[in-house]
């Protein structure tokens, strides 16, 4: 059995669904079968976060209430946002809703960024 069962939400479009599936597919074969990942969009909205100890927010097409809704139910387990959570206008700042909720109210255990 797998050690870190994460859930893998939003997924990204363009070319960077590849990166995300390479992602995928390099946690799923780790040679010591540390990790098994399961993408929400797979599985829909039954989902039982229970079993998972890692949510990993890879793309920016997800609904903020869902990351407040894991935080209560699973306190304990590890966030993850990137690398494809972006400002729109890096230049300026926060320039839409989703922006100044990700910069205000998010609080991930690991940023990744490009």
């Amino acid at each position: 059995m797998s050690k870190y069962k994460i859930l893998m939400i939003g997924k990204p479009g363009g070319n960077l669904v590849r990166t995300y599936e390479w992602n995928i597919e390099a946690l799923n074969n780790d040679l010591k079968k540390r990790y098994k990942v399961d993408c929400i969009h797979d599985i829909g909205n039954n989902v039982d976060l229970s079993i998972y100890n890692i949510f990993w927010f890879y793309a920016k097409a997800f609904h903020p209430k869902l990351y407040h809704t894991i935080k209560q139910l699973r306190p304990d387990a590890k966030i993850i946002f990137g690398p494809n959570i972006l400002l729109d206008k890096p230049d300026v700042g926060p320039s839409d809703e989703w922006d100044r909720w990700y910069i205000e109210k998010c609080k991930p255990d690991l940023h990744l960024d490009q």
